[in-house]
C-alpha cells in the first residue's frame, strides 16, 4: 500500500490535509512497517533538493512517531532529492506532484514468514474453451531489463507461444497489461532509452 502527502513549494511543513491523511494511517491495526521517501521538484541545486526532500521525509516521520503505537514500525526514512521523480516537470501541476513524501506500507513479517501476493494461472497452460470474459491470467517469464522497454531473451519463447495461440484462435481477444516497479528500493519508472 502506498500513501502520499504533498507539500508547498520550498516547504517541508505539513499542512492540515497531510496531517489528516497521516492520522488515517495511524488507525491501522495490523503489524505494519512504514518506509518513508521524500521527494521534490527540479527547482534548485541537487544538494538543496536532497536536503529539502530529507526534511520532508523527517517531518512525516516525526509526525508519525509522535502518534503511532506498537503495531507500526518505522523502518526507513530517506530523502531522494530530485533524482527519482515519478512525474516530469513540464508544468507547474506536474511539479506540484513531485513535492511529496511517499509512505510505503507493508505487513511486518515474522522471522521465516514470506510475502505472498495474488497468483494467477498461466495463460499458456489454460484451455481456451474454459476461459471466460474478464478472467485474469499471467504471462510467465516476460520480464524487462530494469529501466528499459527491452524484454529479456527468456520471454521470446513465451511470446511466440502466445502469438501461435492467438493465430489459431482468431476470435480470442486479450488485453495485455504490464507494470513497473514502484518501490524506490528497486525503481524502474523511467525509460532510460528515451
Amino acid at each position: 500500500m502506498l500513501t502520499s502527502v504533498y507539500f508547498e513549494y520550498d516547504s517541508y511543513k505539513l499542512n492540515k490535509e497531510s496531517e489528516k491523511r497521516l492520522d488515517s494511517l495511524i488507525q491501522l491495526k495490523a503489524d505494519l512497517r512504514f518506509r518513508i521517501f521524500g521527494n521534490c521538484d527540479i527547482s534548485g541545486s541537487s544538494e538543496y533538493n536532497k536536503k529539502l526532500s530529507e526534511n520532508r521525509a523527517n517531518a512525516v516521520s516525526q509526525y508519525l512517531e509522535e502518534k503511532i503505537g506498537n503495531n507500526i514500525k518505522l523502518e526507513s526514512v530517506v530523502g531522494l532529492g530530485k533524482e527519482k521523480q515519478i512525474n516530469d516537470n513540464s508544468s507547474e501541476q506536474l511539479r506540484k506532484k513531485n513535492r511529496r513524501v511517499d509512505v510505503f506500507i507493508d505487513k511486518a513479517l515474522v522471522s521465516g514468514e514470506r510475502k505472498s501476493g495474488n497468483t494467477f494461472a498461466s495463460f499458456l497452460s489454460m484451455n481456451i474453451s474454459q476461459m471466460k470474459v474478464g478472467n485474469t491470467f499471467s504471462l510467465p517469464d516476460v520480464n524487462f531489463i530494469g529501466g528499459r522497454h527491452v524484454w529479456l531473451p527468456k520471454g521470446n519463447v513465451v511470446l511466440t507461444q502466445l502469438s501461435n495461440i492467438l493465430k489459431n484462435n482468431p476470435t480470442v481477444e486479450i488485453e495485455l497489461q504490464g507494470h513497473i516497479c514502484c518501490d524506490y528500493d528497486n525503481f524502474d519508472g523511467e525509460d532510460l532509452d528515451l
